[in-house]
């Protein structure tokens, strides 16, 4: 038992002595976040100035697509869809939205077209916009306020508190997200750990 525990320790500080371990015990964290954080912060910063070429068969959406600094709407009430697509595909727009007659019934046929996929900002702002337009509509046919249903909801909005109460009958705020993070992150970290240095 006792060359058996002589092994284990000389075999344990050799290779915590080691720069390599130092190392890697500090960077390695840091370098599995990096390959999991900056690939999804790429994508959602990646956009360039997008020029949009809305044909809208609906002709009610036509002026009403918000803008950003991005992303600018320009809308072609007079051309057919496959003229916007050539305009699109020789460069003149960065791509096209088409949103058919049926939009107000189903969302299925709205396209987005394009030579070079946009960034998910585009995407995610042009759906939302989209969306935001026809819910409005379905409330203004059904004679609801839009203002009234956005205040109500702001109203009734709520933020619950979390207290942990200790056998002592003691209460203590507590921040269940705080908690889950932490656990989460210790989680990950003996993981990589394991990983790392368990072979």
């Amino acid at each position: 038992m006792g060359k058996i525990s002589l092994i284990i320790q000389r075999e344990y500080l050799t290779r915590v002595k080691k720069k390599s371990f130092i190392v890697m015990t500090i960077l390695g964290p840091l370098l599995l976040g990096a390959v999991a954080i900056i690939p999804a912060w790429l994508a959602m910063h990646s956009d360039s100035a997008q020029q949009v070429v809305v044909i809208d068969d609906t002709y009610s959406m036509v002026g009403q697509l918000p803008e950003t600094d991005n992303i600018k709407f320009f809308y072609e009430p007079s051309t057919n869809l496959d003229s916007a697509e050539q305009q699109m595909l020789r460069g003149k727009y960065s791509s096209l939205l088409y949103i058919p007659a049926t939009a107000f019934e189903t969302t299925q046929g709205i396209q987005l077209k394009y030579k070079k996929q946009p960034g998910v900002n585009t995407i995610m702002h042009i759906e939302k916009s989209i969306q935001d337009i026809l819910v409005e509509d379905k409330l203004k046919a059904s004679g609801i306020d839009k203002n009234l249903i956005e205040k109500t909801k702001k109203d009734c909005k709520v933020n619950l508190i979390t207290k942990k109460i200790n056998d002592q009958g003691e209460e203590k705020t507590d921040k269940t997200e705080a908690s889950m993070f932490v656990g989460f992150i210790g989680g990950i970290l003996i993981y990589m750990f394991i990983f790392l240095y368990g072979a």
